[in-house]
């Protein structure tokens, strides 16, 4: 079993315009990092890698998304600083793996790219003031990932498994 997950992933310009934001030091938040920024579709838990692949190798799709991330960076809750996605059909992309893998999504589905996490309680005024620096990037989504999540002491990373296209 494998921790995994479904996603997509900024091209190499968003990354670079993603790596000039300021990133303060502040105890307790643990900024993200260059090879962990993407867009969940779905968490799948620790499931088998090999059906997790073989069902969504046979999917259908749909159509390339045209993504958006900001307009500001907000938060999406007490310990996550994030930058909104959206693209018209992206809950339906997101619905589209929970019916593909078998795995429905128990939460609401809110699209966005973490860019960092709060930990040992960092107080609500520190957080509200990563709120609304400008970012705006846009791009095409024309694949969806299957990714592993390894759990580490500095943090999670990611590998993807396969990719799967989106067609026109």
């Amino acid at each position: 079993m494998t921790r995994l997950f479904a996603a997509l992933w900024p091209p190499p310009e968003v990354l670079q315009r993603l790596a000039q934001l300021d990133r303060p030091a502040i105890e307790g938040l643990r900024w993200t990092t260059e090879d962990q920024w993407h867009v969940t579709l779905q968490f799948l838990g620790e499931t088998s890698e090999s059906q997790m692949a073989d069902a969504m190798r046979t999917a259908r799709w749909g159509r390339p998304l045209r993504m958006t991330l900001g307009p500001t960076v907000a938060l999406l809750s007490s310990e996550i600083v994030c930058l909104p996605a959206a693209a018209p059909g992206l809950g339906s992309l997101a619905r589209r793996v929970g019916e593909v893998t078998g795995i429905l999504r128990t939460n609401r589905f809110n699209g966005h790219l973490t860019l960092a996490r709060a930990r040992n309680k960092v107080p609500r005024p520190v957080l509200e003031g990563l709120k609304g620096t400008d970012f705006q990037a846009a791009w095409t989504a024309d694949t969806v990932a299957l990714v592993r999540s390894r759990l580490e002491p500095g943090g999670a990373r990611y590998e993807t498994v396969e990719e799967f296209g989106l067609s026109r």
